[in-house]
């Protein structure tokens, strides 16, 4: 029997693995083979992962409804355009990327107000804005190809990728609470939220070097979330998307499992099932449309991920009801701040009358002061 600790077993103990795998940079496939253990059907290549032939590739051909295509285009684009005018200069930083896809996804997450909402926590380095310089690490990369392309690409890779770069991670609270934002990642586990989306954001994206990070973490957050659950991994540096969802099956040694389908692989002790693998090449911050654009099927994906089985045709509906709601809860949350305000605008106002009336008790004084003066003058003068 294996000692690995069972599926309900994992919600009452704390996952090691989620700091480990937040500090240790994978960057290599031999490193992800060592460290997670995976058997060797799993797709190492983008080819293998992505193509629409592969067994792991997205099969379902999605239709969206064009209202609601056209709903979430106009609901990000504030956001989006926000950040390519003012946060994306210069735009050879890592931080704006990262900040770019919180933003979008906090904004995604507004659309749930109801019981079991989200809340985007970071995992990996807790400070995205830390010193790169100090974590990069340059014996990760090795030249082992001729093209001298690809050459430039990693030394590009090298000189910008930190050693421990920051990852997102959407999760849903349980339906009987409100997500709530002061928790970190392991203890939001542990009360029982789970983790819907892996976000990895990056400036340059070479997918040999970036995928094993995320994938890692997505499979030990998908032996925390247990079989239900899956877990989607999103690597992207804003141009190119990379979709695929992982999801557990069980241990290896469980009994009663059903049997292997060709999307499963082995890791860790567990099977896994890898899914809904897609790639899109959207330049998001191109605002300009050459030849049609992926953009609302972009947002279209990370709705349905966020939002399993919600029809997206609903979702203005769902915005509409939801600005209703935020504008009775801001009203709620705005009273005491604006008590607070006027007490400070009336306490201002005593200080000012306050200091006009001594103002004007001194200027009585001087003149006053001012006729003694002037009346000596004179008797000085008359007595002369």
């Amino acid at each position: 029997m294996s000692n690995r600790p069972s599926e309900s077993e994992l919600a009452c103990q704390k996952s090691e693995k989620i700091s480990r795998v937040g500090i240790n940079r994978m960057t290599s496939e031999d490193a992800f083979r060592s460290a997670m253990e995976v058997s060797r059907n799993f797709p190492f290549f983008e080819s293998s992962m992505f193509d629409a032939s592969s067994v792991f590739a997205d099969r379902v051909r999605k239709t969206y409804d064009t209202a609601g295509l056209k709903f979430l285009v106009e609901f990000l684009s504030e956001t989006i355009a926000m950040f390519d005018k003012t946060v994306f200069r210069p735009c050879d930083r890592d931080e704006p990327p990262y900040l770019l896809l919180y933003t979008i996804l906090s904004k995604l997450a507004l659309l749930s107000l109801y019981p079991g909402s989200l809340v985007i926590l970071p995992a990996g380095t807790d400070d995205p804005f830390a010193d790169e310089s100090a974590h990069l690490d340059a014996d990760l990369f090795e030249e082992t190809s001729s093209d001298e392309g690809e050459q430039e690409w990693a030394e590009e890779y090298r000189k910008s990728a930190p050693y421990g770069r920051p990852q997102l991670v959407v999760l849903r609270a349980p339906p009987e609470m409100r997500a709530s934002r002061n928790v970190n990642l392991e203890t939001a586990m542990e009360k029982g939220y789970k983790a819907v989306m892996l976000v990895e954001p990056v400036k340059l994206t070479l997918f040999k070097y970036d995928i094993w990070q995320p994938m890692a973490t997505a499979k030990e957050l998908a032996i925390l979330n247990g079989k239900k659950d899956p877990v989607t991994v999103l690597l992207t540096n804003a141009e190119k998307w990379y979709f695929a969802s992982v999801q557990l099956v069980g241990e290896i040694s469980e009994q009663g499992l059903p049997r292997p389908t060709r999307n499963e692989f082995r890791a860790c002790g567990y099977r896994f099932r890898l899914f809904a693998c897609k790639y899109f090449s959207c330049l998001l911050l191109y605002p300009f449309i050459i030849g049609g654009s992926p953009k609302a099927t972009v947002f279209a994906r990370i709705h349905n991920v966020l939002y399993p089985g919600v029809d997206i045709s609903q979702v203005a509906a769902q915005v509409e009801r939801g600005s209703d709601a935020l504008r009775t809860l801001a009203d709620e949350w705005v009273k005491a701040c604006m008590v607070d305000l006027d007490r400070s605008q009336k306490l201002k106002d005593m200080e000012r009358e306050m200091m006009a009336s001594e103002q004007e008790t001194k200027d009585m004084e001087e003149e006053e002061e001012a006729l003694k003066r002037h009346q000596l003058q004179q008797q000085q003068q008359q007595g002369q």
